[in-house]
């Protein structure tokens, strides 16, 4: 079965944009991935001072180029869903294996 990241890929090149046309920051550049189809993954941003902000292209990206959130706020945001993506997989990679555990001692292996 072959997964294709297309959805994955044209939404984040659509917050890309999104970005470029909303921020209330200079637009400096969009950081593609390297692959073989690539998309932007970041984007570079540019305040009044000269200060340098590398965004994800996703929503709370969108959020900080708007104004919405300030850079602490957004990084601490990735930061959060990062921590509860990687308990989730914790969590399910723990429950197969108590289940395998489980069923292996049923069958008396």
């Amino acid at each position: 079965m072959c997964f294709t990241n297309n959805v994955i890929e044209q939404r984040a090149n659509k917050i890309s944009e999104e970005i470029r046309k909303r921020t209330i920051y200079q637009f400096i550049k969009a950081v593609s991935s390297s692959g073989s189809s690539p998309f932007n993954t970041k984007v570079i941003l540019k305040d009044s001072h000269g200060v340098l902000y590398s965004v994800e292209t996703n929503l709370n990206g969108l959020r900080f180029a708007t104004g919405e959130l300030t850079y602490k706020a957004y990084k601490q945001i990735q930061m959060k869903e990062t921590v509860q993506g990687f308990g989730s997989f914790m969590v399910i990679i723990s429950s197969f294996l108590i289940m395998m555990w489980a069923l292996a001692r049923y069958m008396g292996i």
